[in-house]
């Protein structure tokens, strides 16, 4: 699969619920990969970042979710998924 593939962001925050068992975060998926699995969909992946304004630098436990191999979601915390963070922050860091 080339960069080229890979034509199509989305990002959007999630707001913290409010009893707080749900936390703020952001979702960032890039889209428009390669046709994948039986119905020929564009692959994608995507970081849903969970707020943490604790956790900073590149010490990070990700957490891997492939239930369907043509849609790769990666869960982890970080100050980056903090609705206020700038996007090119998260960007830098990856």
């Amino acid at each position: 699969m080339t960069d080229e593939s890979w034509s199509s962001d989305e990002v959007h925050t999630v707001e913290a619920n409010a009893n707080g068992t749900e936390p703020s975060h952001l979702v960032y998926t890039l889209g428009g990969g390669s046709d994948c699995g039986k119905d020929n969909e564009p692959a994608s992946i995507t970081f849903d970042i969970t707020c943490n304004p604790n956790k900073t630098g590149q010490d990070i436990n990700f957490h891997l979710q492939n239930k369907d191999k043509c849609k790769i979601v990666i869960t982890f915390e970080h100050e980056t998924g903090c609705p206020v963070t700038d996007l090119g922050q998260f960007k830098s860091f990856l």
